[in-house]
């Protein structure tokens, strides 16, 4: 069986008018979420399928193997979309790999709108096997990857309270990782 990945995308708007014209006319935020027969978890399933084929061109194949082609993993789906003032953040699952191509495709559409437009993931894989960043800018792109040690996992499967540190170390180690993407991403000087 596949593992499951979790990704959190942050998206940064130069502006709310700029996150609001994205949000309401691409990816048409308020006509999904607007339908009154439908549940919260349908909603977001119409609206990750029409986002999904908006960015890609040609006709959308949902199978496994264009979900592959287009986005880097054979099945993805939004868990929750939110915004606020200048920022999207979607929490979305997905098979055995994070999304870059996904990633990648939906910067590009979104600096398309707003060229100061900024874009960060992280994900984890459901058991620990890696956790991620990535970060996308109008200057560049980077993303990398942490295995975690065999202490540290160690520490995830045990039956005492090394938990917290785990989580906490991951968390770390995922922050370390954009901070590296982020000033990867700049121009050098």
């Amino acid at each position: 069986m596949a593992n499951h990945v979790t990704s959190f995308i942050t998206v940064e708007f130069s502006s709310e008018e700029a996150l609001r014209k994205y949000t309401f006319d691409v990816m048409q935020y308020d006509v999904h979420m607007g339908i009154n027969n439908k549940r919260y978890d349908e909603k977001l399933h119409m609206l990750c399928v029409n986002y999904l084929a908006h960015l890609v061109e040609g006709p959308f194949d949902d199978s496994a193997t264009g979900f592959i082609n287009n986005f880097g993993s054979k099945w993805l789906f939004f868990d929750d979309v939110d915004f606020d003032q200048n920022e999207i953040y979607i929490h979305m699952q997905s098979a055995w790999s994070p999304t870059i191509k996904l990633f990648e495709l939906m910067f590009n559409d979104i600096k398309k709108h707003d060229e100061s437009v900024t874009l960060t993931a992280r994900w984890e894989d459901e058991s620990f096997c890696f956790v991620g960043g990535a970060y996308f800018c109008k200057d560049g792109c980077d993303w990398d990857e942490y295995v975690p040690s065999s202490d540290e996992m160690n520490m995830f499967e045990s039956d005492n309270d090394d938990h917290d540190e785990f989580y906490d170390t991951m968390i770390n180690r995922v922050d370390e990782i954009i901070d590296s993407c982020k000033s990867n991403s700049q121009p050098a000087e």
